[in-house]
């Protein structure tokens, strides 16, 4: 198909309809009667240049026509509560479930890496006298870990922490511009942090109250933390290998994903914080505190897995709605 000839002859088709969108609430009985035909034939020529090899502007400029052309024949807006429902029953968990070997495997890695880094730590004093001296290592075994979680009001705690939180995550989906390289460096960072806390603590016999205090909420904190990771890591492998996709169009769905992501994530992280400011300070025996952050992360995990994979199967990508190609006819 020669493309430049196809749009000299529809543009003016083109162009009448973009006019009678314009005046969608001026127009005369005819003029919507044309409105309609021209939607139909404008969506029919949209179908035609998708099929083909055609300019990526031109695919966007008749795209965003057809869906302002089916709003002012519609006449219809998608409430908000549904644009909600959908994105928390569609959206966020189909791209979670999609990304989700990219996540398992983050997942892993720091397992492995933070255990085995925490027992270097636990087993050699050597390098716990390199980290600090053994007065701070005592302090911070026996005071500072479990006062940090108390030591400022619940509100502004929980506050400070989905705040943290947030970032972290929100560093592993920026890193995505940069084809998710940085990630692996933003986990290494997080694993020796945690490794760090948890060896100095074995080492003087309290992994019992380490485990105690950051499991409540750090399961689901760092499943965040790790969905992000993996989200952020499939962008950039999008670049890469983009599929039976124009690469284009394969970064422009994956960038909306991440955005959805993004945005779920916003709720889990809330949640992490209320149980990091609430539950972990609390006065709850240990074992109850452990299943709450428990359930917690099942329920998140069997959500993600439920909702995500009945959207998989019904060919959901996570990515916005779309107007219809070609308009139903009579």
């Amino acid at each position: 198909m020669d493309i430049d000839a196809f749009v000299a002859v529809h543009r003016p088709a083109w162009d009448r309809l973009e006019h009678l969108v314009s005046r969608r609430g001026k127009l005369s009985g005819a003029e919507v009667d044309e409105l309609v035909d021209l939607y139909q034939r404008v969506s029919t020529h949209l179908s035609i240049v998708r099929s083909g090899r055609a300019d990526a502007l031109l695919v966007g400029r008749l795209s965003a026509l057809v869906a302002r052309a089916r709003s002012a024949v519609t006449g219809a807006h998608t409430p908000a509560w549904r644009q909600l429902a959908r994105f928390f029953t569609v959206s966020f968990p189909v791209v979670a479930y999609r990304a989700r070997w990219w996540w398992l495997g983050a997942t892993l890695a720091f397992v492995i890496v933070s255990w085995v880094m925490g027992a270097w730590i636990a087993g050699n004093p050597e390098v716990q006298a390199a980290i600090a001296t053994d007065e701070e290592i005592t302090q911070l075994v026996e005071h500072d870990f479990a006062d940090y979680y108390s030591e400022n009001p619940a509100a502004s705690f929980a506050g400070r922490v989905w705040v943290n939180n947030a970032w972290a995550s929100m560093l592993m989906i920026i890193s995505a511009i940069f084809m998710g390289l940085p990630v692996p460096y933003f986990l290494w960072t997080n694993a020796a942090n945690v490794a760090v806390s948890g060896g100095l603590m074995a080492s003087r016999g309290k992994l019992d109250i380490f485990f105690g205090l950051i499991t409540p909420h750090g399961l689901l904190e760092l499943t965040a933390v790790f969905l992000a990771a993996g989200v952020g890591m499939r962008l950039g492998w999008t670049v890469i290998d983009p599929g039976p996709r124009r690469r284009l169009e394969a970064l422009a769905e994956q960038g909306r994903a991440v955005i959805a992501v993004a945005l779920g994530l916003v709720v889990v992280l809330f949640v992490s914080g209320l149980i990091e400011a609430l539950v972990t300070p609390s006065g709850l025996p240990t074992w109850a505190r452990i299943a709450i952050g428990v359930v917690a992360e099942v329920v998140f995990l069997a959500y993600v897995v439920v909702f995500g994979r009945r959207a998989l199967l019904a060919r959901e990508s996570g990515d916005m709605e779309r107007a219809p190609d070609v308009a139903p006819t009579a």
